[in-house]
């Protein structure tokens, strides 16, 4: 029987890679990460290096693209022959996730955090003005899609807020477990994970903080001096996205 396929959706910066590492950490899950990567050549495996000396890489070339297979369907039938239950991606893109995954099939789970420290995400690498303006526009379209899509795709959805999870990691990612139907999570909880992790790619902005001694969560807010006081004002008086915040706050776990 061919592992479940656990989903990650959401815009990116949003607390994937910290999430996917805390789902790892669950027994009987494994977490590949973005693994659209992989096909594209972009990255191999963040522990193994390049794919072919990665166990879960190198099992996933074996398998071929069609005879009415997908690549998600194909990564659940590799998490199955390892020995997991359960088989989590963060690809995030609704278009990569449509193309793959058989409508009705997967959970998903939808990252979203607070507009100031996804903004200053993007500033930080360099992929919006120092205004942030344009992004501040784009965020209710990108999130009134994907939940639209979401909902008729997926068989459940969860939301989670970055905030929450960094800041009360226990106690709001044994809700999402509850919510999904996924293993009891032993507490504390650690990151990254300890038992072997082969993802492929994610934002290293998820390791922010932790060091090389007893692993944590750590709660990246260094929006609050990064960005110019003018443009948090306007943020925290930007309706649209207030009123999506508060939405999207009323429905996370």
């Amino acid at each position: 029987m061919a592992a479940r396929i656990l989903s990650i959706l959401g815009p990116v910066y949003t607390g994937s890679t910290m999430l996917s590492g805390l789902l790892h950490g669950l027994p009987g899950v494994m977490s590949i990460g973005e693994i659209h990567h992989y096909y594209t050549g972009q990255f191999g495996c963040s522990l193994c290096g390049p794919s072919k000396k990665c166990p879960v890489l190198s099992l996933l070339s074996t398998k071929k693209l069609g005879d009415g297979k997908r690549l998600y369907e194909q990564l659940a039938e590799v998490g199955s022959e390892l020995g997991f239950d359960i088989v989590t991606n963060s690809d995030k893109s609704i278009d990569t996730v449509m193309s793959h995954v058989p409508a009705g099939v997967a959970d998903g789970i939808i990252m979203f955090k607070s507009p100031e420290a996804y903004i200053a995400s993007f500033i930080r690498h360099g992929q919006a003005t120092s205004e942030g303006r344009d992004i501040l526009e784009s965020i209710p379209k990108w999130f009134q899609y994907i939940r639209a899509w979401s909902r008729s795709h997926m068989r459940r959805v969860a939301y989670v807020e970055y905030e929450q999870l960094a800041g009360q990691p226990e106690e709001t990612f044994t809700r999402l477990c509850a919510a999904l139907d996924l293993p009891k999570p032993a507490l504390p909880l650690v990151f990254p994970p300890e038992k072997p992790w082969h993802n492929v790619a994610g934002n290293t902005d998820a390791y922010y903080g932790v060091s090389h001694g007893p692993r944590s969560i750590y709660l990246d807010d260094r929006w609050k001096t990064e960005l110019p006081r003018e443009l948090q004002a306007h943020i925290a008086t930007f309706e649209p996205v207030q009123r999506l915040l508060a939405e999207l706050r009323r429905l996370a776990v």
